[in-house]
């Protein structure tokens, strides 16, 4: 998740370059799929691969945005977090929803 979020990150900060986005790229492939057939054999799952770019990727991708944004001197907003209620017959429970 981390290689992911950092390479991720680097990618959309640079997102104008493309041989750094497919180094990028490549570079978290790599560590995704060491992870699954590497040396040592079976580290992860493959559903652990899976989840960890995703997550790792989400993450680097907006803090490489905001970078990005600050760099060619875009308005930064706040983001937005509404929190709502659930109410069911067999649930309850909150929404969390959070707009960047």
């Amino acid at each position: 998740m981390t290689n992911a979020a950092m390479a991720m990150s680097i990618a959309s900060y640079n997102r104008d370059k493309p041989l750094v986005v497919a180094g990028c790229a490549l570079y978290a492939g790599y560590i995704a799929t060491s992870m699954v057939l590497g040396a040592k054999g079976e580290v992860h799952w493959f559903s652990d691969a899976v989840a960890g770019t995703l997550m790792g990727a989400s993450i680097g991708w907006y803090i490489g945005s905001v970078f990005y944004k600050e760099k060619v001197g875009e308005k930064q907003t706040p983001p937005k977090v509404t929190i709502a209620p659930l109410f069911y017959s067999d649930t309850k429970g909150a929404v969390l929803s959070v707009r960047i």
